[in-house]
């Protein structure tokens, strides 16, 4: 991975790190998912990133807001675009669409396509085509979404295997093959 010198974009609530050729774990879910005043991790997330496993699992657990993405049309819709995106700008090494969430493993190439400008794609392409799909309008995707550099082959394979077992963990399936909605290159680690 590179030493290049890292740039620092704060935007909204967290504050989101870019580095040439890094991997990036990333986590990003429908508009309305949370009711912000009222989830304490939420609040404690903002205090803490690295709380991240306590705000997933209220992600998983939580019956409140859409959950749009146990449609199976939209959650195909979704799968492909970010199967076919990284044609247009990164490495895809795995992701998962839970039920109101996605988990992306991505390498952007370079700097030519920063993961702020991969992230407003997918999901201005997928939430357009949701929507329609639904019958809806207005905001689909969270405008804020978590991203981690991921700093080794050691942390790569702990990330890969979390988003690969998330929906055995959230209780959707007992074998993490059965989910599918999920993919993850074993074979590029």
């Amino acid at each position: 991975m590179s030493t290049i010198e890292e740039t620092i974009f704060y935007r909204r609530n967290l504050p989101h790190y870019f580095k040439k050729d890094a991997i990036y774990f990333v986590t990003f879910r429908l508009a309305g998912s949370l009711h912000l005043k009222t989830c304490k991790y939420h609040h404690k997330y903002r205090q803490n990133p690295s709380s991240f496993v306590e705000f997933d699992n209220y992600l998983d657990s939580t019956s409140k807001g859409p959950h749009w993405l146990k449609v199976v049309p939209i959650s195909r819709l979704v799968a492909e675009a970010i199967e076919s995106d990284h044609d247009r700008g990164y490495t895809l090494w795995g992701y998962c669409i839970m039920p109101n969430h996605v988990h992306l493993i991505i390498q952007p190439f370079g700097t030519d396509v920063p993961l702020n400008k991969i992230l407003q794609l997918l999901k201005k392409e997928t939430a357009i085509k949701a929507n329609q799909a639904l019958g809806r309008s207005g905001q689909f995707w969270q405008h804020e979404s978590y991203d981690h550099i991921i700093r080794n082959a050691v942390e790569l394979e702990r990330v890969m295997k979390y988003v690969w077992n998330n929906p055995v963990k959230a209780g959707l399936v007992s074998d993490a093959s059965d989910w599918p909605w999920s993919l993850i290159h074993w074979g590029i680690l």
